[in-house]
């Protein structure tokens, strides 16, 4: 037949294979972490240095920009000074905007200092509200194997048992039978244990 005048056959479906539980993967996580990501971002402290630093660095650039625009041709509008702030804060500097005048140099000073403690102190803490979380769900997810681990352990005390009784029957069954085996031998030199 004609590959092109068939019709052509529905092929069955396959059902994916269940997967096996993994300990940690991040594409899993993901949801869990960005829950974990918008409840730091809504701690009061968070939300306090997001306003406090965004208002210094506004500030910061509406002052640059009314002592720096008359006499600096490098800034033009207000966006050079915001340009000049965020390189300042981020402490890149990339060195296009430079102040000229001697409140222009001290706004930039302040603006230094105040990066360095509102923005990265920003992403410490942050990252200590992260990492705190995610600790604790470690631990949360640790309790759940501790349990599972005394279940096994508590399965292997069963299966010895099993095995002890499984010995010394086999032991009595080739004595019995006046077999020299090995479960025989053991049996004569091995003291018995009482229960």
């Amino acid at each position: 037949m004609n590959r092109r005048t068939e019709t052509p056959r529905a092929r069955p479906r396959r059902h994916p294979a269940p997967r096996k539980k993994i300990a940690f993967s991040p594409a899993h996580h993901v949801p869990a972490y960005s829950r974990l990501l918008f409840d730091t971002l809504r701690n009061p402290l968070v939300v306090y240095m997001i306003i406090v630093g965004n208002l210094i660095l506004l500030s910061c650039c509406t002052i640059f920009y009314f002592f720096e625009h008359p006499v600096n041709p490098h800034v033009a509008n207000f966006f050079d000074a915001l340009w000049w702030g965020m390189s300042t804060v981020t402490t890149v500097g990339y060195g296009d905007i430079a102040p000229v005048t001697w409140e222009g140099r001290v706004i930039s000073m302040a603006l230094m200092v105040t990066g360095i403690v509102f923005f990265v102190g920003w992403t410490a803490l942050v990252m200590s509200f992260l990492f705190r979380r995610a600790s604790e769900e470690i631990v949360e997810s640790e309790a759940l194997s501790i349990a599972e681990y005394e279940s096994v352990v508590i399965a292997l005390g069963q299966i010895s048992d099993q095995i002890e009784k499984l010995s010394a029957r086999l032991r009595r069954l080739e004595a019995a039978a006046g077999r020299d085996g090995p479960a025989a031998r053991t049996l004569k030199t091995a003291p018995r244990k009482s229960r």
